[in-house]
């Protein structure tokens, strides 16, 4: 795919495919994902791959718990007062599909990054994270894969 056509077609995709995603396929989105630029060039990233069905099931658990919390926020209580065929509705839809069924995803990548001990996290804290995802989605993209950047798991750190 051509590297504009990846970018100006990459979406949120909320609704994944069960199909099993072969290891070379993610070991090429994997590469894409540590060649992307960091504060500092510290890398300080590890990207951790879930394919064990059980984990998988586990992990869409404890995200429908957050999902249900994230669900109390202004923001989120109120698009979900909006019209079905609203784009708030539509998007809100779209997430609770990806709440239900995270589980059923047929892998899982985790961005983590390290922070420093000691340091206080801040609005950019960890960061530099983002452009390694970003690269994860375009790879994953210009392959024919579906992705989905999302925190709400960060609801269940502790678990």
């Amino acid at each position: 795919m051509d590297f504009f056509d990846v970018v100006t077609t990459q979406r949120a995709i909320r609704r994944l495919k069960p199909d099993p995603i072969p290891g070379a396929l993610l070991r090429q989105i994997l590469d894409a994902a540590i060649c992307a630029p960091s504060g500092g060039n510290r890398q300080g990233w590890s990207f951790l791959v879930i394919r064990d069905a059980a984990r998988r099931k586990r992990l869409g658990e404890l995200y429908r718990e957050a999902w249900g919390e994230l669900m109390k926020v202004p923001y989120y209580a109120g698009a979900a007062k909006e019209p079905p065929d609203s784009p708030a509705a539509k998007m809100l839809a779209s997430a609770r599909h990806l709440a239900e069924h995270l589980g059923e995803a047929p892998v899982l990548v985790m961005a983590c990054i390290a922070l420093e001990p000691g340091v206080t996290p801040t609005l950019t804290t960890g960061a530099s994270i983002y452009p390694a995802v970003q690269n994860i989605m375009l790879a994953a993209r210009a392959l024919g894969i579906g992705s989905c950047l999302t925190t709400i798991h960060r609801f269940r750190d502790a678990q």
